[in-house]
């Protein structure tokens, strides 16, 4: 038995970043069929068989098809879909630049303090363990902060 192709980074990644940005520059939050083909790159039957792996997957709001044709048109997408392709924060992705913006700050400072003081608290959150930072950074997302009563 042969093992499945994996499509997500060669195909299906690629045309949910080009979905989002053309559903962002849209003015009615939407995006073609063909909008979507050229901002790709890809081939129709590429796009075709990931549009309907991405709508299968969730990443959109609603969707229009044609019959024979499958998806001609992306109406909106989800608040996923922007957190996967990076343009809304993750508690993931927050305590990664949090972390990455440690690290450059104890190699950058104007002043061997503000180093040391930055290296410091990379060591903290490293020391903390990833699951920590990761739920500070989702309180800080959601606004849902420990002991403020929100």
């Amino acid at each position: 038995m042969e093992p499945i192709e994996d499509t997500w980074y060669t195909r299906d990644l690629p045309l949910l970043r080009a979905t989002v940005r053309l559903c962002d520059k849209s003015a009615t939050g939407g995006a073609s069929f063909t909008g979507i083909a050229a901002e790709s790159g890809m081939s129709e039957s590429e796009v075709h068989a990931g549009l309907r792996a991405l709508d299968h997957g969730g990443y959109f709001v609603k969707t229009e098809g044609a019959w024979g044709a499958g998806i001609i048109h992306v109406f909106g997408v989800t608040g996923e879909a922007r957190r996967v392709v990076g343009s809304w924060p993750s508690p993931e992705t927050a305590a990664d630049r949090i972390e990455a913006a440690l690290e450059a700050l104890a190699k950058n400072a104007p002043t061997e303090v503000e180093k040391s003081n930055a290296r410091r608290a990379l060591e903290a959150i490293r020391s903390a363990g990833r699951d920590v930072v990761v739920s500070v950074a989702a309180a800080v997302i959601t606004g849902q902060i420990p002991g403020t009563g929100n």
